[in-house]
């Protein structure tokens, strides 16, 4: 899941107030909305019910217009506020609002994923430039490997895309520990004991010269 950010740097002048620099620096208009929750699970028969933040960032009240743009085949969907379906909302400048995101699967949807897309977005003003970030997490035991990431932005009839990379070399982990459990033994005056121990690579990447130490007491 791709999660896109909005990256803006600030830079103070003399004689202004945090507050104050933050309120000459900002846009005129920038609004954006995020979901609570980019991805859930649920159980079979059971209802999706999350919060769609927005954020206006700029000097302007906004009303903004909210529609779902796809729902999966035997999904029932609608964005609300307290009971009622609404079709837009309004933020006032330099604040956040919320609504509702509620999801029900019909009785023949079966287990799967759903609804995965995270929408964001953001105005350009002409001769602008922005900055965004985009963030990546590879499942738990995804293999090493190369993986193309393809970003695509449009707006109207312009469009353009970008074509990045996610180098995945793994991730390192060992584990130590006896096959019963136990990290105790039983020895007497003068005579040797001995205690088998296990080392494991818990991780996806080979981990190479491991090292062995060992710490005695006095004696």
């Amino acid at each position: 899941m791709i999660t896109a950010l909005v990256v803006i740097a600030l830079a103070l002048s003399p004689g202004l107030c945090p507050a104050q620099q933050e309120e000459k620096d900002r846009p005129v208009r920038s609004i954006f909305m995020a979901a609570e929750y980019p991805g859930v699970q649920v159980p079979v028969d059971e209802n999706v019910s999350m919060d769609i933040i927005f954020h206006n960032k700029g000097k302007t009240d906004e009303n903004v217009g909210v529609r779902i743009a796809e729902i999966p085949p035997g999904w029932d969907a609608r964005v609300k506020s307290y009971r009622f379906t609404v079709t837009g909302i309004h933020v006032p400048a330099a604040t956040d609002k919320t609504l509702s995101f509620e999801a029900v699967p019909g009785k023949e949807v079966s287990p799967g994923n759903y609804e995965s897309k995270y929408i964001s977005s953001l105005r350009l003003q002409s001769n602008r430039n922005q900055t965004i970030a985009v963030e990546v997490k590879p499942a738990l035991m995804a293999a090493v490997g190369v993986y193309p990431i393809g970003i695509r932005v449009s707006s109207g009839d312009a469009k353009g895309e970008a074509q990045l990379a996610v180098i995945l070399t793994g991730t390192y982990d060992l584990e130590v520990g006896t096959a019963s459990g136990l990290l105790s033994l039983n020895a007497g005056r003068g005579k040797p004991a001995n205690l088998s121990f296990y080392v494991k690579n818990s991780g996806s990447a080979a981990n190479h010269d491991i090292k062995f130490m060992s710490f005695k007491p006095e004696n």
